[in-house]
């Protein structure tokens, strides 16, 4: 697989002229479909043996493998989720006085409406998206390295 990079030429007209920056080996198989982040730094590449592979796309090299998919990877989606931690979860609760019963409609209104709001501190984690053609959806965490969840509701 080859990583280039597209600029426009002047001299020429309108024409762009690619630049050949990388090239890299990713699978045992033929990639199938691949992926850039939003910021253009990370390149997500699935294949034919179920695996996807995550690039470094200035440096060159490989930074994750996640394994688990049993097919082809058919999508790949890179995102970012606001993280609340359990312990937050936990004291917004208590300050709340949510813990242990239920409120009325009215009073979550109220709530609502209220000027005193919880300051909550959240992380970002960046994830991974992956789908193979048994409909499977796997989400991994890339800084854990590791599956988050499993979405099998497409099958």
């Amino acid at each position: 697989m080859r990583v280039y990079s597209l600029k426009a030429n002047p001299d020429l007209g309108a024409t762009i002229t690619p630049e050949l920056l990388r090239t890299l080996k990713p699978h045992t198989s033929p990639v199938v479909i691949s992926a850039v982040d939003d910021i253009g730094t990370l390149l997500a590449t699935g294949g034919t043996e179920g695996v996807v592979k995550i690039w470094d796309i200035r440096g060159g090299y490989l930074t994750h493998t996640f394994r688990g998919h049993s097919g082809v990877i058919s999508s790949l989606h890179f995102f970012e989720t606001a993280v609340v931690s359990r312990e937050q979860q936990r004291r917004i609760s208590a300050e709340n006085g949510r813990v242990g019963r239920r409120k009325s409609k009215s009073q979550e209104d109220e709530e609502m409406n209220d000027d005193n709001e919880t300051k909550v501190a959240t992380t970002t984690a960046f994830r991974l998206a992956s789908a193979d053609e048994d409909g499977k959806i796997r989400v991994w965490d890339l800084h854990k390295r590791k599956p988050i969840a499993l979405l099998d509701s497409h099958v």
